[in-house]
């Protein structure tokens, strides 16, 4: 994506006081992005994305009313060019696996302090992919088990 300043993002989260925390953060310290929009479930975000389109999303995959691995459907289906941050709790490797193979832009865990949480802004909004530690282990792993079943070391159904 090239050099924007006028980005429109969009803050997907059931919790108002994070997703006030992350506007308050992002306003404050990317004078590139002009425009934050919140949605506290799919339905809100689903109405959002309908009557505008944002350059980059950052997502809880919890909802009060649908799965946040539903909306990133949606959201791909909609507008395929915008980037997709997944901010979620979850680190288990079935879920990370699952956000890779949905092309997510980046991914990152609630637990991050908020600098870095900006630093992958700016990163995913380059152009370029950032995965936390736990994702790019579990990458790696995934890329490993590729090899090794080409190379016929281990059974097409084996688990990561």
């Amino acid at each position: 994506m090239e050099e924007r300043k006028d980005i429109r993002m969009l803050l997907i989260d059931e919790h108002e006081l994070v997703l006030q925390g992350l506007k308050h953060i992002i306003e404050n310290s990317l004078p590139e992005v002009k425009s934050i929009c919140t949605a506290s479930s799919g339905r809100e975000a689903l109405t959002l994305i309908s009557s505008q389109n944002f350059h980059l999303y950052v997502l809880d995959l919890e909802l009060p009313d649908m799965s946040g691995l539903d909306l990133i459907t949606v959201i791909r289906d909609k507008s395929f060019p915008a980037r997709i941050i997944a901010n979620t709790m979850h680190e288990e490797v079935w879920c990370i696996k699952e956000l890779m193979e949905r092309g997510m832009d980046g991914i990152l865990f609630k637990s991050v302090y908020s600098g870095e949480m900006l630093d992958v802004i700016r990163c995913v909004l380059r152009g370029e992919s950032y995965y936390c530690e736990q994702a790019r282990r579990v990458q790696a792993a995934m890329s490993n088990s590729e090899e090794q079943r080409r190379e016929g070391l281990l059974p097409v159904n084996w688990m990561y």
